[in-house]
């Protein structure tokens, strides 16, 4: 809608406080880009509220006052109680009241069933658990009723998480399987990288740490240097040295093709599970 008010003081709900929910309070109260009076948020679990309350100086408010009281609001619940969730406070929303739901296989048309409603600006996020120290790749698509200003709001939002990255909605399984799923993925390489610098005589702790620093650093490359990663991946290699002996091994052993299969089969389960 025309005229959101400036971030620092959008009035942001969410409905449900669990990772995700977590990880965007702080994000946001770490950007400046909210306050604990510019938050409404809702929760059922008390445990959960006395560890926010004091971790972040919050309060929590009923899932319809966060609706009525927000220009965004937030649905971070499990996809099961998605549409619950939607039907309760659907109505409460204003006119031209932004929505988004970054529940994993749910889709726009999903929510807008139980939505019900024209006049609401509809978004749908996929985050990963990066998230929770402000590197998540964030894809986010939206319905075809949103204003370039509320577009830019919600980017705004979620830049304080990570990196938001525009996709259509037709992308969302595939973006399951990559960077939803993804930072799995690279724990596990990190996992075997340590247990690798182990088994050649390294302690634990130090090859642990060098493994996921080499890990972030080389991400960090591909990032920031704008070069393919195998154009980075020749600056290491040398004609009979060391890296093109393990590259060898990791090819022989078909490393590229299994997380490439890994990649493809989440996404194809996203596809199965996609509530619609």
């Amino acid at each position: 809608m025309e005229g959101e008010p400036a971030l620092a003081s959008l009035k942001i709900g969410i409905i449900g406080l669990g990772k995700v929910g977590e990880a965007l309070v702080s994000g946001l109260l770490k950007a400046g880009k909210a306050s604990p009076e510019t938050l409404y948020l809702c929760e059922i679990d008390e445990e959960r509220k006395r560890v926010l309350r004091e971790a972040y100086g919050v309060t929590f408010v009923e899932a319809r006052e966060a609706a009525r009281k927000s220009d965004l609001l937030i649905v971070a619940v499990q996809p099961r109680n998605v549409g619950p969730v939607v039907s309760e406070v659907g109505r409460f929303l204003p006119q031209r009241g932004i929505l988004v739901s970054t529940a994993a296989g749910v889709s726009l048309n999903y929510i807008d069933k139980y939505l019900e409603r024209e006049d609401v600006q509809l978004f749908r996020v996929m985050p990963n658990i990066n998230m929770m120290v402000g590197e998540a790749a964030v894809a986010l698509a939206s319905s075809g009723r949103v204003s370039e200003s509320a577009l830019k709001t919600v980017i705004d939002v979620f830049s304080s998480v990570g990196r938001v990255f525009l996709v259509e909605e037709y992308f969302m399984d595939a973006v399951t399987g990559l960077s939803g799923s993804g930072p799995a993925y690279v724990y596990l390489v990190i996992e075997a990288l340590a247990e690798g610098g182990v088994k050649a005589g390294l302690p634990w702790e130090l090859s642990l740490q060098l493994a996921a620093q080499t890990v972030l650093g080389s991400g960090k490359m591909v990032l920031e240097k704008r070069m393919h990663p195998a154009e980075l991946r020749r600056l290491v290699e040398t004609p009979g040295g060391t890296t093109i002996q393990g590259i060898m091994e990791l090819e022989e052993g078909r490393v590229r093709a299994a997380f490439m299969r890994a990649v493809e089969k989440a996404a194809r389960r996203a596809r199965e599970i996609l509530m619609d």
